[in-house]
């Protein structure tokens, strides 16, 4: 009866001691990677910007550039658009729906 119990005690404490590391290391790929895929608006991949409109109408973004001309996109309903690398965009703005 000990040694069944002096067993399922040590069973419990390495589950306790290796299950939030083994469980974080295993999800934190995948949650990442939804995160991503859920982002909406202005966001930074890999040293890209890019802008995706995740409402049911089309969206008009101004977009301003530190070395070359500012740009309207309209971006459709549910896709992205790449903005270019993260040094040259300054800022992204919302500038109206229905475009």
């Amino acid at each position: 009866m000990r040694t069944q119990l002096n067993a399922a005690l040590l069973a419990a404490t390495t589950v306790l001691a290796l299950g939030p590391a083994t469980t974080a290391a295993a999800t934190t790929g995948t949650q990442a990677a939804a995160l991503r895929a859920s982002v909406c608006g202005h966001y930074t991949s890999a040293g890209t910007e890019y802008y995706r409109n995740c409402a049911n109408v089309s969206e008009r973004i101004w977009v301003t550039r530190r070395f070359s001309q500012n740009e309207h996109y309209c971006v459709q309903p549910g896709t992205q658009v790449q903005l270019g690398n993260f040094a040259n965009v300054y800022g992204v703005y919302h500038d109206g729906w229905n475009c």
